[in-house]
């Protein structure tokens, strides 16, 4: 079905046009391959950092039954608080780290490393808010003759 008031597309984009979309972050990207690659780095880091988790939440777990064995009221408030937030980031942050770092890449090898912040820039022109309505007449005069209330 046409979604283009009946009319389908028949020549392909010149070659200007598709640089001017890649220049504004207009490329085809597969979520699929990002979610590949993130799980597949997320597991091997994990087959990599198993030992050094292993013994993070050894040495904690033999922290706090020596501490509950041997000083029951002084374990309890900011030091077990401190040192349980201290271990599981030192667990947590090897995986998120080939997590983030193995996104950056499927998504960079998909867009050729491409960096545009277009998509990212507000659209001032749908808002319709009284209260911005000074401005708004200030960028739509200020590409013309300048803005009045300057």
């Amino acid at each position: 079905m046409a979604q283009n008031g009946g009319q389908e597309k028949t020549e392909q984009p010149t070659p200007k046009r598709r640089s001017d979309a890649r220049k504004e972050g207009r490329v085809f990207q597969s979520r699929d391959v990002a979610t590949v690659v993130v799980l597949a780095g997320v597991f091997f880091a994990a087959k990599a950092f198993i030992p050094y988790i292993y013994t993070q939440i050894r040495s904690y777990m033999v922290w706090l039954i020596e501490g509950a064995v041997l000083h029951t009221d002084s374990l309890l408030g900011p030091p077990l608080a401190w040192v349980t937030l201290s271990t599981f980031l030192k667990c947590a942050l090897p995986l998120l780290g080939a997590a983030l770092l193995c996104g950056i890449v499927a998504h960079g090898a998909q867009t050729r490393f491409n960096v545009s912040f277009q998509s990212l820039r507000p659209k001032l022109s749908k808002l319709d808010c009284p209260a911005f309505s000074p401005f708004m007449e200030c960028t739509k005069q200020r590409s013309d003759s300048g803005c009045p209330h300057d």
